[in-house]
């Protein structure tokens, strides 16, 4: 007689439930999946956040690339290299590539030399980032971004 009533208490206690705290939300929101910045290592942001600007990296790398390739073509077919304002009108066959430059997180230089910093991420003059030197990313220091930007 005392196990079923134990056992019937214990069921009803299990039934109602404790109360349960509300979800709070983060406060601190991810950024807009359009939004990228720079890609660089983030000092103190942790193995995770690393791991994201290492992806972000990645696809700067390859973002870049295509933005070498389009300019490293405009300059064989006219055998000169192409203004800021053609690089940025050859982007606009690529939605994605000119939103980059759109959205500031690429910067076109307009350098009229073939061995020159054609585009680099924004803050790599100022943190180090990738840039886009005689069509070749790379990723550099904030002291090589200055140097190349002097030229």
């Amino acid at each position: 007689m005392r196990i079923l009533f134990v056992v019937i208490v214990g069921v009803a206690l299990g039934m109602t439930g404790c109360k349960k705290k509300p979800t709070t939300t983060p406060t601190e929101s991810p950024p807009p999946s359009g939004v990228r910045g720079n890609s660089n290592y983030v000092a103190g942001g942790g193995a995770v956040q690393n791991v994201r600007q290492e992806a972000k990296r990645a696809v700067t790398l390859n973002d870049m690339h295509q933005i070498g390739l389009m300019i490293s073509m405009s300059e064989i077919e006219n055998n000169k290299m192409p203004s800021k304002n053609e690089i940025y009108s050859l982007l606009s066959q690529t939605p994605n590539l000119r939103k980059l430059i759109d959205d500031g997180d690429v910067i076109l230089t307009g350098t009229k030399s073939r061995e020159g910093l054609w585009a680099y991420e924004v803050d790599a003059d100022v943190k180090g980032g990738i840039g886009l030197v005689a069509g070749v990313p790379n990723r550099y220091r904030a002291d090589e971004i200055k140097q190349y930007l002097g030229q």
